[in-house]
C-alpha cells in the first residue's frame, strides 16, 4: 500500500511539472509575443506620426458643412464610421481631394468632404477640420 501511495503521488507530481513547464513555456512565448507585437505596432506608429500631415487642428463642438456635389438623392460615397475624431482626420488626411471633416461623437459619423458648403457652425457634440488638398506634385 505504501509503494502504491508513493507511485500516485509521482505520477502526480510528474503531472504538476509537467503542466508547470508547459504552462511557463506558454507564457514565456505569450511575453515574447506581447513584446514583439508592442514593438512592431511601435516602429508603425512612430513611422506613420513622421509623415506629413494636411489636417490642422481639431475644433471642438463645430460643425462643417458638405457643398453635397454628388449625384442627387445619393449620400457623400465618402462617408464612413469612425471609433475617434482623430481617425477620421486621418482618414481625410488619407485621400488627396479632402478638403475637410466633421465627426459627430454620438453616432461615430465621420464625414469627410470635397466641397464645403459655408462657414462652420457651432454644434454641440461634433468636432471637424479643414485639411489642405494635395497638389498634383505631391
Amino acid at each position: 500500500m505504501i509503494a502504491a501511495k508513493s507511485s500516485n503521488g509521482n505520477r502526480l507530481l510528474r503531472r504538476l511539472n509537467f503542466a508547470l513547464r508547459n504552462t511557463i513555456d506558454r507564457s514565456n512565448e505569450r511575453e515574447n509575443l506581447i513584446r514583439k507585437l508592442q514593438f512592431y505596432f511601435n516602429e508603425r506608429d512612430t513611422a506613420v506620426s513622421a509623415l506629413p500631415k494636411r489636417c490642422g487642428e481639431i475644433l471642438v463642438d463645430t460643425r462643417i458643412y458638405d457643398a453635397h456635389t454628388y449625384a442627387p438623392n445619393t449620400w457623400n460615397p465618402l462617408f464612413l464610421t469612425t471609433d475617434t475624431a482623430e481617425e477620421c482626420a486621418s482618414h481625410c488626411d488619407s485621400l488627396p481631394t479632402c478638403v475637410a471633416w466633421t465627426y459627430r461623437g454620438a453616432t461615430c459619423d465621420c464625414n469627410p468632404m470635397v466641397h464645403v458648403e459655408e462657414k462652420p457652425g457651432t454644434y454641440i457634440g461634433y468636432k471637424s477640420g479643414f485639411c489642405n488638398a494635395k497638389s498634383s506634385t505631391n
